[in-house]
This record gives structure tokens, sequence and C-alpha cells, in this order.
């Protein structure tokens, strides 16, 4: 099983409707491509910047998420995309989900706060411990949803 993390900047602030068609069109698409995963929306503000990032964990056959990937990568509806760990596991981390979505504000989470400030190349390192903690977090939201 292949996945891949990835973190973005969107290219606006996003409504309520627009999240979920992007959501809705991911979970159809994925499911027809057997993969997984989670995408989570933050809002929030660095001193007075007010943006909104992507962060999102793909799963499941390496071709298929490669193709997904590279799809990503040229939706105008984000820029600035970073590949932070991509790999093969053993097994999902979100079987159950076509594609999982968490809508967070900044405040209510400190460990998001780093990421808004984050070198991209810190996160790209091999076995970076800040990484961890992105996969870790996007995790929860999994294991949030079967407590």
């Amino acid at each position: 099983m292949y996945y891949l993390l990835y973190f973005s900047v969107a290219a606006k602030m996003m409504q309520q409707p627009e999240l979920l068609e992007i959501l809705e069109h991911s979970r159809r698409s994925n499911k027809a491509r057997d993969i997984t995963g989670c995408l989570a929306y933050i809002e929030g503000r660095v001193e007075e910047d007010h943006f909104c990032r992507f962060i999102q964990v793909l799963e499941g056959p390496e071709q298929a998420v490669l193709d997904v990937y590279e799809k990503i990568e040229n939706d105008p509806r984000h820029h600035t995309v970073t590949l932070v760990k991509q790999g093969i596991i053993d097994a999902r981390n979100f079987a159950s989900w076509e594609m999982g979505f968490e809508k967070v504000a900044l405040g209510s989470n400190s460990m998001l706060k780093g990421f808004f400030e984050l070198d991209p190349e810190i996160l790209r390192q091999e076995g970076d411990l800040e990484s961890n903690l992105l996969l870790d977090f996007m995790k929860s939201f999994n294991q949030q949803m079967f407590m």
C-alpha cells in the first residue's frame, strides 16, 4: 500500500459549499480508484495574514495515488503544494474513508500554528519529527471518529 502526505495554501478562503463539493468529488473519484485518506482544511491567521491551508493524506495503489496527486498539483484552488512524506505502508490508516474531512480553526490546535510558519524543506527531510507529527495529527481525525 502506497501513501503520500502533502500540504498546500488555499488560493482563497473557501465557504462550506465549496468544501463540500471538493469532498463529494473526492469521495466518488477515490472510491473508483481504491484510494482512502483524509483532507483537513485549516483556516488561520498568522500575525496580520489570514490564510488557509489544506493538509491531505492519500493511500492506495501507488499509481492511482500518484495520478490523483498530479491532478491535485495542478488544481487552481490552491498553490504551493508541498509533498511532505510518501512511501509504503503495511495497512491503511483511513480504511473506512474514501475521503475523511475536517475543517479546523488554526487557534483550536496549538500544534498547527508551527506548520504555518515552517520552511517546507524542513518538513521534507527524511525521518523529521515534525512530519511525523503532521501525519499523527491527520490520523487523530480517524481515531476520534471511532472512539
